[in-house]
């Protein structure tokens, strides 16, 4: 404990060392309660902004500060630490030289129980401000305009609406990986052992000669090809391009059929590469006979008619 006095006089304030557990218990209000006002602000300011209970933190660093910024305070304010030799030599000849009613007179105390009250006030005073502060700066939901709470409803029926959304979102391309999955599978079932040499199937992205078989993911990408662009394809011919009839035209693909209308890639993709084409080109557009086999087994015929070759489409077909 450390003494420090006003030389000349016989103030005398006591000043604690190391952890000030006072500080500790009450932080800020032990600051107004010394008169440290301005610093007691401070801490109360920084525990109000400090984030969950952080201001715990800033309780303990005041436990640890409390002592030395009370000495600082009482420093600037004129009181002297006693054992400075220069304050107790003062101390000494103010005593030699006082009158006996001043040297019998005991160091000005504050009474107990005034600074009780006035602890207790600062205190009362603190916390209305605290919870001022609060009402004021968090209003509750009927301090809303009617405008905020149309607003904060229209957000909520959006995020509502957004979450079913998505929910559908999912559920559809769940369904069409699953059709996908299964299309693909079929088309790798059914052309094992169709013949796509010459290129007749590289305008997919994929590419198998005689002998070669088609992987689940080579199948995908050929479907997918034709799921993503037979509706612009269809239209440049003037065939249904809607949904539903490209995947329809998909199914026969994957199936190894053919169908009227199939454009000249779907055919490619469906029944492979040709044994013989016989093309014939008029001023009216252009027309190719697809030969699958030969005199000596079953031949099947298929009659293409277009403006031209890349907008080729099957107009007919015949087996012999």
């Amino acid at each position: 404990m450390r003494k420090l006095t006003i030389p000349g006089t016989t103030l005398e304030k006591e000043v604690g060392e190391g952890f000030n557990r006072a500080a500790l218990a009450f932080g800020a209000f032990w600051y107004f309660y010394k008169g440290m006002w301005l610093r007691g602000l401070l801490y109360t300011i920084v525990a109000l902004i400090a984030p969950g209970i952080s201001w715990i933190f800033v309780w303990v660093y005041a436990g640890f500060r409390a002592n030395q910024e009370y000495y600082e305070h009482l420093v600037k304010k004129g009181y002297r630490d006693s054992t400075d030799s220069t304050v107790a030599a003062s101390t000494a000849v103010t005593k030699q030289t006082d009158s006996p009613s001043i040297q019998n007179t005991a160091p000005i105390k504050s009474s107990g129980l005034a600074d009780k009250v006035k602890m207790v006030g600062i205190a009362i005073v603190v916390v209305f401000l605290i919870l001022t502060g609060i009402a004021l700066f968090a209003p509750s939901d009927s301090s809303k305009s009617p405008n905020q709470t149309n607003k904060d409803s229209n957000t909520k029926q959006a995020s509502v609406k957004s979450e079913a959304d998505n929910k559908e979102e999912i559920a559809k391309q769940e369904a069409e990986n699953k059709w996908l999955e299964s299309v693909a599978t079929t088309y790798c079932n059914a052309h094992k052992k169709t013949d796509f040499s010459k290129g007749y199937i590289k305008f997919t992205g994929v590419t198998k000669e005689n002998g070669g078989e088609f992987t689940l993911d080579d199948c995908k990408k050929i479907i997918t090809y034709f799921k993503e662009n037979s509706p612009n394809i269809r239209k440049a011919i003037g065939e249904p391009s809607d949904e539903e009839s490209v995947k329809q035209v998909i199914g026969n693909i994957a199936d190894r059929k053919i169908q009227m209308g199939m454009h000249i890639y779907e055919l490619a993709a469906s029944w492979g590469t040709p044994d013989d084409i016989n093309t014939t080109k008029t001023q009216f557009g252009e027309n190719q006979q697809w030969v699958y086999g030969n005199v000596l087994t079953r031949s099947q015929y298929v009659y293409l008619d277009g403006e031209e070759t890349a907008k080729l489409k099957v107009t007919s077909w015949q087996d012999f």
